[in-house]
């Protein structure tokens, strides 16, 4: 699994909606993108190497 994939598809995602928050909707939390970070810190910090 390449973390590094998953966080790339996460911020481009949020820099495509112009907003420097990682929610992409005001007040109203984005579950996919959500999601999506979580995968990506659970990747990132995993400690199986690959």
């Amino acid at each position: 699994a390449d973390w590094r994939a998953v966080c790339g598809k996460t911020a481009h995602t949020v820099r495509r909606e112009g907003r420097a928050k990682p929610v992409p909707t005001p007040g109203q939390p984005n579950e996919t993108t959500f999601q999506l970070t979580l995968t990506c810190l659970r990747l990132k910090y995993s400690p199986s190497k690959g």
